[in-house]
C-alpha cells in the first residue's frame, strides 16, 4: 500500500485531486510514450531545482467518480526551500525544518510532531513528490489528450505494484514553463482527488527561520509527539 504524505493527507485533513482515464498501450508505443513521459517529469524537476525557494497557491477538491458534485474543497499556499516546506490552508498548517514535520490544527489547538526519518511519510514537497512518483509509478504520455492540446502535457502514472488505495495518478504540466499545474488521483474506492497549482513565485528570499516551528508562537497549543 502506498503510504506517502500526499496520500495520507487526504484522509487526515481532506486535502488533494482527479479523473479516471486508463489507457491500454501496444508494446512499442508504450516504450516510446514512457520515455517521453519520463523526459517531461525530468524537465519539471530540473526546472524547480533552478530556484532557491518556491511558493504557489493550490486548490484541493475531492468528489465521486463520474460525478460533477464537489464533496470538499480547500485552498491554500505551499512554500518550499531545499528540503524545507510550509503548507498553509483552512485551519491547518504543516511545517518541516528538514528533520521533523509539525501539523498544526487551529480547531483543536494541537500540534502533531513526527520525525521525517522515523516516518514513512514523504514530505509535502513538489520535488520530492515528483521523484517519488518516478520511482514507484510507471509514467505514460496520454496521447489522446496531448494530440488536442499544445499548451499542456498530460501524463498518466500507474503504480508498479497493485495497491489498496491508488488506481492511477494524472499530471498536467505546462509545456512552456514545465510547471506542475494539476495532480489528480483516482482511488480504488471510486473517489477522485485533485490539487491544482497556480501563481508560482520564485526566489522570494525566504529565510530558513520561516520554516522552523517555534512553540512560542503557539502558547495555548498542546504538542503531541
Amino acid at each position: 500500500m502506498i503510504n506517502t504524505p500526499i496520500f495520507q493527507f487526504r484522509c487526515r485533513s481532506k486535502s488533494c485531486v482527479l479523473i479516471l482515464t486508463l489507457l491500454f498501450w501496444r508494446p512499442i508505443l508504450s516504450a516510446q510514450t514512457n520515455q517521453k513521459a519520463e523526459d517531461v517529469i525530468d524537465a519539471t524537476i530540473r526546472y524547480y531545482q533552478g530556484f532557491d525557494d518556491i511558493s504557489a497557491n493550490f486548490t484541493y477538491r475531492d468528489q465521486l467518480k463520474n460525478s460533477d458534485v464537489i464533496n470538499h474543497q480547500m485552498m491554500g499556499t505551499i512554500f518550499m526551500k531545499d528540503s524545507l516546506f510550509v503548507v498553509s490552508m483552512d485551519g491547518l498548517e504543516m511545517r518541516s525544518d528538514g528533520l521533523d514535520i509539525y501539523t498544526i490544527t487551529s480547531e483543536n489547538r494541537e500540534v502533531y510532531r513526527s520525525s521525517i526519518r522515523d516516518s514513512e511519510q514523504l514530505p509535502f514537497h513538489l520535488l520530492n513528490l515528483l521523484s517519488y512518483l518516478q520511482t514507484h509509478f510507471e509514467a505514460r504520455v496520454d496521447l489522446d489528450e496531448n494530440d488536442f492540446n499544445d499548451q499542456t502535457h498530460y501524463i498518466t502514472l500507474t503504480p508498479h505494484h497493485q495497491t489498496e488505495s491508488i488506481d492511477a495518478i494524472f499530471l498536467m504540466i505546462d509545456r512552456k514553463t514545465s510547471e506542475l499545474l494539476t495532480l489528480r488521483m483516482a482511488y480504488s474506492d471510486h473517489t477522485i482527488s485533485s490539487i491544482s497549482f497556480d501563481n508560482h513565485i520564485y526566489n522570494r528570499g525566504l529565510a530558513t527561520d520561516f520554516f522552523v516551528f517555534n512553540p512560542d508562537d503557539y502558547p495555548d497549543y498542546t504538542i503531541i509527539e
